[in-house]
């Protein structure tokens, strides 16, 4: 199972994909334990969006 990060900022029009959690810490400066709080939340973290995409292999 490949973990898979989107981290968007829809004002700046960014968008970064990647499988570590280490390179989301790195791209909001915030620590994990900040970030792990936002994933697939509602709620922006400085404006950024963090969705977890990880497919469940069936």
């Amino acid at each position: 199972m490949a973990k898979r990060y989107v981290i968007t900022k829809p004002e700046e029009h960014l968008v970064h994909r990647t499988d570590s959690l280490q390179m989301v810490t790195q791209i909001t400066k915030r620590p994990k334990w900040v970030v792990e709080q936002y994933i697939n939340s509602d709620k922006l973290l400085d404006g950024w969006k963090i969705v977890d995409q990880t497919e469940v292999a069936s």
